[in-house]
């Protein structure tokens, strides 16, 4: 009797345990989706950045060459 509930013990430990790791690679891939859409996020905000500086200093560019035909 003693051995049977050892062993039932030792059951719900490995289901506890089990349920925990589970858990733990849910919020692994948890972490690592919401890290990848994060960098996702960052790239295009650099990219819009840059395309706004490119076209700032094309815009620039085109102010200069119409001030030195005015002159």
């Amino acid at each position: 009797m003693f051995a049977t509930m050892e062993s039932l013990a030792l059951l719900d430990l490995s289901d506890e345990l089990s349920a925990m790791i589970l858990e733990s690679e849910e919020r692994h891939n948890y972490i690592a989706k919401k890290q990848a859409l994060q960098n996702i996020e960052t790239q295009s905000k650099i990219k819009a950045f840059a395309k706004i500086k490119n076209s700032l200093k094309k815009s620039n560019v085109l102010a200069g060459i119409i001030l030195i035909i005015k002159k």
